[in-house]
């Protein structure tokens, strides 16, 4: 392979067909971004794709609005083969093909003789799959796919500690430790959303491994102290009727409030907040953690999975099954403001560790090195 010419790259549209918005495909844009456009002159990247779902890839092909996605993955399979067959062709293979998720069924379309010219990458954000839904009938893919990559990508060292104790057989030689960085920017425009006088944060989903009932637990013990604080909950649709029932028995009904906001509103959610609170048993790396640092919003978090790793003292934490702890430490934040102030300073600071460019210069380094040229 001559070191002068460019490192073909392969993007598939998977995780462009079921989600609008999300960390993942907000991570292969920052990727694809940066390889095709900003590093040009030593990559080329490619994404064949007929029809998108997805807000962040507007620039390159428009969303298309009544998504019905079934009906549109085999207009883009199709139009993914046809552009791997052509390159081969053309004496132009593709030196890495990157899937951004997990179910490359096109792969069995392409022929051996032209697979092996290409190294498969596999970006693994989480083992949630495999720890908290085994039954379900993803976890066959997910794991021929690990087997068979080249190279593996986890976003932090403790998702690359959980892959090789669930996928021993995995060698350690081929796992990749390449952080996520921050997306959040100030918005242009003030904001015109009404947000509660004070109250928390929380952000997302908040069922099974996600925890959100710990927070309405702490919040009954929290107002016998402070009692004008509400919760706000951004994302992770209405509340169920399972949710509804635990705050009425709480009484906490009245003091709880769920919305769905855009990334500028979003913004402003963490700035008033009085503290964001991040629940979750197990994350793969936690991406509201760095908004919420980029907002100078204090952090409250489990003492679970990554989040010591990706916070460390940015941040309190708590027992993720022990709402009494974290009511004492949403109390001693909110009646300490030097200790708020503390954690955002050294926020501020852990959030100089993770940006988009050291994950994409990381990200080439590795595609080198897979590929191996240096």
């Amino acid at each position: 392979m001559k070191e002068k010419r460019k490192i073909k790259i392969l993007y598939d549209s998977q995780v462009l067909c079921f989600q609008r918005y999300g960390g993942i495909s907000r991570y292969f844009y920052k990727l694809y971004v940066f390889f095709r456009e900003n590093n040009c002159k030593y990559t080329y990247a490619n994404l064949p794709i007929k029809y998108s779902y997805n807000y962040y890839f507007a620039t390159y092909v428009k969303p298309v609005e009544d998504y019905v996605r079934h009906q549109r993955l085999l207009a883009n399979r199709l139009k993914l083969v046809t552009d791997i067959y052509i390159n081969f062709l053309k004496g132009e293979p593709y030196d890495i093909i990157h899937p951004t998720y997990y179910y490359p069924d096109y792969l069995k379309y392409i022929p051996l003789f032209i697979k092996k010219r290409s190294k498969l990458i596999i970006t693994v954000h989480d083992l949630i799959c495999e720890m908290f839904y085994p039954e379900s009938e993803d976890l066959q893919k997910r794991a021929e796919i690990m087997q068979k990559a080249d190279g593996i990508i986890t976003v932090s060292k403790k998702t690359k500690e959980d892959l090789l104790r669930i996928y021993p057989s995995i060698s350690e030689e081929k796992v990749r430790v390449i952080y996520h960085g921050n997306s959040m920017i100030r918005p242009k425009s003030k904001n015109d959303k009404k947000f509660p006088l004070k109250y928390i944060l929380m952000v997302g989903n908040r069922d099974r491994y996600k925890n959100g009932n710990v927070v309405l637990k702490a919040l009954k013990k929290v107002k016998e102290v402070i009692g004008d604080l509400q919760l706000v909950c951004v994302g992770g649709g209405s509340f169920s009727d399972v949710e509804i029932g635990l705050m009425e028995e709480l009484g906490v009904r009245e003091s709880v409030m769920q919305i769905s906001l855009t990334d500028d509103e979003l913004y402003y959610a963490y700035q008033y907040a009085e503290c964001f609170v991040f629940p979750s048993l197990y994350e793969g790396f936690g991406i509201p953690i760095l908004e919420a640092f980029y907002c100078k919003c204090p952090v409250i978090l489990s003492n679970a999975s990554c989040f010591p790793e990706i916070a460390q003292d940015g941040a309190l934490y708590f027992e993720p099954d022990n709402e009494e702890e974290l009511a004492e430490k949403i109390c001693l934040l909110l009646q300490k403001p030097s200790l708020a102030d503390k954690l955002i300073e050294k926020g501020n600071e852990r959030l100089k560790m993770f940006s988009w460019e050291n994950t994409v210069a990381e990200t080439y380094e590795f595609y080198k090195e897979i590929i191996g040229i240096s």
